[in-house]
């Protein structure tokens, strides 16, 4: 039933692609689904596998910890989400771009670093790089050889784990969050394709 139900539905749906009106229909759904669920779909991941995964083991490390986390995790997401939306508005993505960066560098990550009260090294391996670490190590695992050691780390996976972990946490979501803004607001202001404003 949930089978029919499912392919009746998109059999009455895509009978809209069928009509002389179906191009335009296919052509703006190509786009908005393209650029902003695709965006998005990416911050999401980057949300999940960067933020969310392993949060409990840092959780359970003690309050300082947890409050760290809880300081990095909301000041990078808060940071990201007011000065995207405001240098966008502002007609000014790189100052925006710059504001962001500053922001995360001199404010977030040292507030994150005191409430920790920690060393550097164990700031980094559960806080700054929580869950990122884990699976970046596990990846890098997948390139030893089967005659090596599979305990042995070897001298470029901590590099790999490095490039992983800042990417997916902190590069990719800032990106794709002000592309994400950029194609907005240029959909508001110039209207894709040239269709209304209500497309």
């Amino acid at each position: 039933m949930v089978t029919f139900v499912c392919c009746f539905v998109g059999f009455c749906l895509s009978l809209l692609f069928c009509t002389n009106w179906g191009y335009t229909l296919l052509d703006t759904v190509d786009h908005y689904c393209a650029v902003y669920l695709l965006l998005l779909t990416g911050i999401l991941e980057c949300l999940g596998v960067g933020w969310l995964f392993d949060y409990e083991r840092t959780m359970n490390m003690g309050e300082k910890h947890w409050r760290s986390f809880q300081v990095n995790t909301y000041g990078y997401w808060a940071c990201l989400f007011i000065i995207g939306v405001a240098s966008i508005a502002a007609h000014n993505p790189a100052a925006g771009l710059i504001a962001f960066v500053v922001a995360e560098i001199v404010i977030v990550l040292p507030l994150s670093y005191y409430f920790a009260d920690t060393g550097a090294q164990d700031w980094y391996d559960n806080i700054a790089m929580c869950g990122v670490k884990r699976i970046g190590y596990s990846i890098s695992k997948l390139g030893r050889l089967e005659q090596e050691d599979p305990m042995a780390m070897l001298w470029w996976e901590p590099y790999f784990v490095f490039y992983f972990g800042v990417c997916t946490k902190y590069i990719i979501p800032f990106v794709l969050w002000f592309l994400l803004l950029n194609s907005i607001q240029g959909d508001i202001e110039n209207g894709y394709g040239g269709y209304s404003v209500g497309w």
